[in-house]
């Protein structure tokens, strides 16, 4: 049986369009130009295999899907306080810019060379969202802590999930806090041999 073709008429502006019974106007469910460029409109693929393309950013993404990952790292640096206030650990930070309302943010940190000094070393996170005046610490997980090891060195990992409530486009910069709660000799939370690393999750809900 020969094939059969359906084509719209030569020229380059020309598009094959196919309407469904309650379409109109400039509504079509399928728009072919050339070279087959196809334009479908509520469609469903079933048992569909795609070889190669682009997923927008219109794209809806189901519940807990992971939809970027930024990071920072920093080594050389040693950083040390004796202070029972957080100060800022300096030189990681990440800025990420959400791309769904209401995401979930997972943050992941970690130092290679970590010494509590027999004192009690705690770290935690500081969230800056550009445009307001939010500064606070994560509730969800919000402390990290090596204590009382001595003189011994170490490495730690900190996570912690935050819940911000805002919408696409909002920038959210976050960064690490530290302090020894025995304020007394320092503590490190790395040293200049180590890498230090922070890591900015942002989940779909």
């Amino acid at each position: 049986m020969a094939d059969l073709k359906i084509k719209a008429g030569a020229g380059s502006t020309n598009k094959l369009l196919i309407q469904s019974q309650d379409q109109a106007n400039n509504d079509y469910a399928i728009q072919i130009g050339d070279a087959g460029a196809t334009t479908l409109t509520n469609a469903t693929l079933t048992n569909a295999t795609m070889s190669a393309g682009t997923i927008g950013s219109g794209v809806t993404f189901p519940a807990g899907h992971m939809l970027q990952t930024i990071g920072d790292t920093d080594t050389g640096t040693s950083r040390a306080t004796s202070s029972s206030n957080y100060s800022d650990i300096t030189g990681l930070s990440c800025a990420i810019t959400i791309a769904k309302n209401n995401s979930k943010i997972l943050i992941h940190a970690h130092s290679g060379m970590t010494y509590p000094n027999s004192d009690t070393l705690r770290i935690n996170i500081k969230r800056v969202i550009t445009g307001g005046d939010t500064v606070n610490e994560i509730v969800s997980g919000s402390y990290g802590w090596i204590e009382k090891r001595g003189s011994v060195w170490g490495n730690t990992s900190g996570f912690w999930l935050d819940s911000p409530a805002q919408n696409a486009g909002t920038v959210i910069t976050y960064s690490l806090r530290f302090k020894n709660d025995n304020n007394s000799t320092g503590v490190y939370w790395s040293h200049a041999d180590a890498l230090s690393s922070l890591i900015v999750q942002e989940i779909g809900v």
